[in-house]
């Protein structure tokens, strides 16, 4: 298996290399630091074979190039891929190794350098190390005999005996040891096994005695079966009755129920006929009548309604023709205050005017700036009085927009009196009451078409409920029959009945399991699920001295407060496939219990079945699902077993109580409800008469209202058709408005441009008179504007109120023609409601007439209905009988049952007696007495190892194996002593022939390489305390000792036994570093052509620069420094 390929990666001077490696001799060369000699490194360090000072470093991480976090070298094999990657970190370094790709620890490259047969003292040579054989000392000379010839292999199979000659000799000193003890027992076991006999002998007498009882048990039992089948037949003659009472009571129940199916076909038939005609007639007189006074109610309300609109009106058109009056006075004073306006207006234009004249003669002066100043005045005047009188059609148009708005005011105030979405809402409300009441009316007359269906439907259920009551307790009664020990009995009616205190209840009653685990729980309860659990340790004092007052036997109790443990369960064992839980875990109670399930399940586990079960033998106590048992101890209980029921027992016993208590107030709560529907029967026909009145009622109202709702649409129609005509006149005087606005805000600001030419003009005209006549001729003219508009607000105002005058005309006209509309329709309803109240007065006759008939049909159909419920009352006490027989029935045939299961098990029990009744058979009595004198007897032996006898016989053979024992280990003591002679022998025999061959092999390559004579020598006769030589003689010499020899021949001779070793035992490649440095041109020929021939069973790689070695290579590969100190493989040759 040789080397194929080398890959260096940052490893010392290499940078990155790949380099190829060919069988036989190859020799890498080049200048001295090129860093030829780390390739020799990098096989020690990817194998891991030689520390970091070996391969020239102070530490591992040095071997990483300068300026690199990791090195990695990988070599390939022939089969294997071995590589090694170190890496630096800031808290040290990491090395790992790979085999093949995958992860590898050092110990599976330490396997497979023993697979390659490689060894690290003569397989691969350092440079410096070609002389460390012939330094070495005798003794480490000679290991490495030892290790070649696999002495450690002997060392090891002798280390091994000796232990066992050891263990061998420790047997021996414990077996006398336990001789001598054995002896000792075997004499205080004598003594013992002899009253043992007496005892036994009693016992057997005993056991006699006890089988004479035993038969005495059997005839009772014969007795017992031939008393439980005469009771038998007495309880079959009493079910026979029982069931024949139960045929008469069906039969019966038949003939009633045809007698009231016959009875309410008869109700049905008055109901769906007569009756039912009688019912229509009198709800459509009842809702006519009903109709008709609510149509004078309605009447009445809307008279009352005229009545106050009467008023209202009135009360308008009195403050209308008030409101005329008013305006009327106010006019006149704006007439007056006309006249005056238009006075004072004359006097102020006359002083204008002299103004001007007294303004024309001084500004002759200054015609030409007067002139413009007079002309833009002009102007400015011009364009006031035309603002003016803007104004005065701006008010014009505002005061009749107001007009307008408030004509749009009246008339929709008229349009919000007539409310008719009230009116609507009202309709559709009592549209939608009406359907509620007619839905009503069907739900009513449906539920009393179904009512006395709803009764049978009742009393069937309560017949389903006696039903199930029936079986509940039947269940109930099987539950309370399932057996518990006497006195644990007698306890549990003393706490019921208040006479002991403390008392919880036994520890089955205390849990609720999963059924599928409820057996496997029973069994590792076992008998402490009857156990009774109390408060204290008082409580269960008292209790004992209670069960010996009564005499009511024997109890186990488990005082709550005196529980003392504390579990260490195992977790890591419910990982185990087949295993369930620990028992404990698996049982749900209350929290203070959970003590009382540790203390008697322990850490007892639950498991699949009993082959999981047997993983555990020994060390836990192991139950099955199925009711296999396994104590620690090993003893194994199991097979065929009739599950029990006694886990939950009490819970399922109070769920059963609770079931039957919530089924018989059901009952009560249905035989309730059968009352109030018999009830309700008789409350439905007051409701449908109510119903129909109300129906009646609601029809008249939204009649009448759909009247007012056709009067009013049209009022409405006219009054809409007004406010379109007026609002449209409004939006054209806004149209206007606008106009003018926008007229007069153009002429304003031409006013304003005026007026500041005026100031500049003015500014020129020097003279103070000028400017202060002008000033008062502006005034002047001002208070003439004020005049005007003063007057023309005024001629706005009359308008207004002239306008306003005629539009309260035109409202009194109104008013007046209203009032007489109120008049005629205050008539029309007065008439009306005299017509309702005739026609009343005859449909009342026609009702009362009606009701008389409905009274007679309804004494007929109430008879029939007491003659019906007291059938049905019959029926119901023949229910409860045939129940109540049905429940008799039901338990005498469970005590059939019961009677027949204890039949059967006295049965099988007098089959299990194998015996013979002897002629002889002494009285029971006798062997009573009897039985008691050797009771008696055997006490007085007090304490009795009956075990003795067996245990005698036991130890004594004891004895005798352990004597046995004791020659056999004497034998083995002998054969061990001799197994070491043999072993001491064969690997002094291993290491002479190791020795010899290599010896030989040694004497044959000295010759040949250093053209001497050598060999190899022990000092002593004892290989193993001796050391090994090197004896040469160089040609021509004497014999030299190895301290005196020169380098070159100590390199000779270390060459020399590495290649004798190599020829006793090859190994597939061998590495040497500059091996030939010590030696002259002769001898690298020599070495060179050794190595030479060797390479044809084994690949060397050698590190030279001597020439003889490069000319013999097979191979050679040029090794060289690059660039920032990088080591280069620049070439391979191939010969």
């Amino acid at each position: 298996m040789f080397i194929r390929k080398i890959k260096l990666r940052n490893f010392k001077s290499f940078k990155k290399a790949e380099i190829e490696f060919r069988d036989n001799f190859t020799v890498i060369t080049g200048p001295n630091g090129s860093g030829k000699s780390n390739i020799i490194d990098s096989i020690l360090f990817c194998f891991g074979i030689s520390s970091s000072k070996t391969l020239r470093a102070d530490k591992l991480t040095d071997l990483i190039k300068h300026g690199q976090k990791e090195a990695e070298v990988t070599i390939e094999l022939d089969g294997y891929i071995v590589r090694r990657r170190v890496k630096k970190t800031d808290k040290g370094y990491y090395s790992y190794y790979y085999i093949n790709g995958k992860s590898v620890s050092y110990s599976d490259i330490e396997r497979l350098i023993e697979k390659l047969g490689l060894n690290t003292e003569y397989n691969i040579v350092m440079q410096g190390d070609v002389t460390r054989v012939a330094e070495m000392t005798p003794i480490q000379r000679r290991k490495i005999i030892e290790d070649i010839a696999g002495i450690s292999e002997f060392e090891e199979k002798k280390e091994k005996a000796l232990e066992e000659l050891e263990e061998v000799k420790r047997n021996i000193e414990k077996v006398e040891i336990t001789i001598k003890e054995v002896d000792d027992r075997l004499s205080q076991l004598k003594v013992e096994r002899e009253e043992a006999i007496k005892y036994k002998n009693l016992v057997e007498e005993r056991e006699l005695l006890l089988n004479y009882k035993r038969i005495h048990e059997y005839l009772r039992l014969v007795n017992t079966a031939n008393s439980l089948r005469k009771r038998l037949e007495e309880l079959n003659e009493e079910r026979d009755q029982i069931l024949k009472a139960i045929t008469d009571i069906n039969s019966r129940l038949v003939n009633l129920n045809e007698e009231v199916k016959e009875i309410v076909d008869r109700i049905e038939s008055f109901k769906d006929s007569r009756l039912k005609r009688i019912n229509e007639e009198i709800n459509v007189v009842s809702n006519e009548i009903s109709g008709l006074k609510k149509l004078i109610s309605l009447f009445s309300s809307e008279v009352e309604d005229l009545n106050r609109e009467k008023e209202k009106t009135l009360i308008s058109l009195q403050r209308a023709e008030e409101e005329i009056k008013r305006i009327n006075e106010e006019l006149r004073d704006i007439d007056v205050k006309m006249e005056s306006l238009e006075n004072i207006l004359n006097e102020k234009i006359s002083y204008l005017n002299a103004l001007k004249i007294k303004y024309d003669e001084i500004t002759s002066r200054f015609r030409a700036q007067r002139e413009e100043l007079e002309s833009k005045l002009n102007l400015l005047n011009e364009l006031k009085e035309k603002r003016t009188s803007l104004l005065k059609e701006r008010e014009k148009i505002l005061e009749g927009l107001r007009r307008i708005g408030m004509e749009i005011d009246d008339m929709e105030l008229s349009r919000e009196k007539i409310d008719l979405s009230r009116i609507f809402d009202e309709i559709a409300e009592d549209e939608r009451n009406l359907a509620i009441l007619k839905n009503e009316m069907d739900k009513l007359k449906l539920k009393l078409f179904e009512i006395d269906g709803e009764i049978f439907k009742l009393r069937d259920e309560i017949a389903k409920i006696d039903k199930e009551i029936r079986e509940k307790e039947i269940e109930l009664a099987k539950v309370s029959a399932i057996q518990k020990p006497r006195a644990v009995e007698v306890v549990l009616k003393a706490k019921e009945e208040g006479k002991l205190e403390g008392i919880y209840g036994t520890v089955s009653q205390l849990c609720s399991v999963d059924e599928k685990y409820a057996l496997a729980l029973e069994i590792a309860g076992g008998n402490a699920l009857n156990f009774i659990v109390v408060e204290d340790e008082d409580k269960a004092i008292r209790a004992v001295k209670y069960l010996k007052d009564v005499d009511g036997g024997r109890a186990s109790f488990i005082p709550l407060n005196r529980i003392n443990i504390s579990l260490n369960l195992d977790k890591s064992v419910l990982s185990v496939e087949g295993v369930i839980d620990y028992a404990v875990n698996l049982i749900e109670c209350d929290r203070k219990f959970r003590k009382v399930f540790e203390l008697v399940y322990k850490d007892a586990l639950v498991v699949e079945d009993i082959d999981t079960a047997k993983k555990f033998m020994n060390k836990f106590r192991v139950v099955t699902l199925d009711g296999d048992l396994i104590e620690k101890s090993g003893v194994i209980t199991g097979g065929s077993i009739k599950k029990k029921a006694t886990l939950g027992l009490f819970d399922r016993e109070r769920r059963l109580r609770e079931d039957i208590e919530n089924l018989k107030r059901s009952r009560s709560e249905l035989e309730s409800k059968l009352s109030e529907v018999e009830l309700e029967r008789k409350d439905l026909e007051k409701r449908i008469e109510k119903l129909n009145e109300d129906i009646t009622s609601l029809k008249s109202k939204i009649s009448t209202s759909g009247a007012k709702v056709d009067e009013f649409s049209k009022l409405l129609k006219d009054i809409e058709e007004k406010l379109k005509e007026k609002r449209r006149e409004a939006e054209i005087l806004n149209s206007k408005a606008l106009e003018v606005e926008e007229e007069i805000n153009k002429i304003e600001e031409n006013i304003r441009c005026i007026e500041r030419e005026v100031k500049e003009l003015e500014s020129k005209l020097k003279d103070d008179r000028i400017v202060k006549l002008n000033t008062k001729i502006e005034e002047i003219r001002g208070e003439i504007e004020r005049l005007k508009d003063l007057k023309s607000v005024l001629s706005s105002k009359q308008s207004s109120l002239v306008a306003k005058r005629e539009q309260l005309i035109k409202a009194i006209e109104e008013y007046k023609s209203s009032l007489n509309d109120l008049e005629k329709k205050i008539t029309e309803r007065l008439n009306g409601i005299e017509d309702a109240k005739a026609k009343i007065l005859e449909l009342e006759r026609r009702l009362e007439s009606l009701r008389e008939e409905e009274r007679r049909i309804n004494k007929e159909v109430g008879d029939l209905r007491e003659k019906r419920d007291e059938l049905l009352k019959e029926i119901d006490k023949l229910e409860k009988e045939k129940s109540q027989k049905t429940l008799a029935e039901k338990l005498l045939e469970e005590r059939i049952k019961d009677l027949k299961e204890k039949l059967a098990d006295v049965e099988k029990t007098l089959e299990s007696y194998d015996i013979e009744i002897p002629k002889d058979l002494p009285s029971l009595e006798y062997v009573e007495r009897k039985l008691l004198q050797v009771e008696e007897e055997l006490k007085s032996f007090g304490e009795i190892n009956m075990k003795a006898i067996q245990e005698y016989e036991d130890v004594k053979k004891r004895l005798d194996e352990l004597i046995e024992k004791k020659k056999t280990l004497e034998r083995e003591r002998k054969e061990i002593i001799e197994k070491i002679k043999r072993i001491e022998k064969m690997k002094k025999e291993a290491f002479l022939s190791t020795f010899n061959s290599i010896n030989e092999k040694f004497k044959e390559i000295v010759k040949e390489l250093a053209d001497g004579e050598g060999e190899i020598y022990l000092d002593k006769d004892d290989p193993f305390q001796s050391g090994l030589h090197i004896r040469f003689k160089p040609f021509g010499k004497p014999i030299q000792r190895l301290e005196a020899m020169s380098g070159g021949e100590k390199s000779l001779l270390t060459l020399a036994f590495i290649f004798a070793i190599q020829r006793y035992k090859p190994a597939p490649f061998y590495a040497f570093d500059e091996v030939d440095m010590f030696l002259d041109g002769v001898n690298v020929g020599r070495l060179a052509k050794m190595i030479k021939k060797l390479s044809k069973d084994a690949q060397f790689i050698v590190v030279s620069l001597r020439k003889p070695m490069l000319q013999e290579a097979d191979h050679v590969i040029g090794v060289t420094r690059g660039g920032e100190e990088e080591s280069i493989v620049t070439a391979i040759q191939l010969r």
